[in-house]
């Protein structure tokens, strides 16, 4: 809670412009405070899981049921490796 209150006001790990620096050809979208605590080291672990797309939805389903805030952003497809952060 306030992680993105203390971004935008400024705050961050001295590690998040290295992080930036070695995802931004892979990672593309509008540099905000959403988008700097991507790369903070801080914020960006354990924010993201790759599960199977048949467990995804039992998944979710259990987080929120254990009180977690959850929600599915995004499917592995193939093409060209990248990311979009919209």
């Amino acid at each position: 809670a306030g992680a993105l209150a203390l971004t935008d006001a400024g705050h961050g790990s001295s590690l998040a412009p290295a992080n930036r620096a070695a995802t931004s050809a892979r990672i593309n979208g509008t540099e905000d405070g959403l988008m700097a605590l991507l790369h903070d080291p801080q914020t960006g672990g354990g924010l993201l899981a790759a599960v199977p797309a048949d467990q995804a939805a039992a998944l979710l389903a259990a987080l929120m049921a254990a009180g977690e805030r959850a929600s599915i952003v995004g499917a592995v497809v193939a093409g060209a490796s990248r990311i979009a952060v919209i």
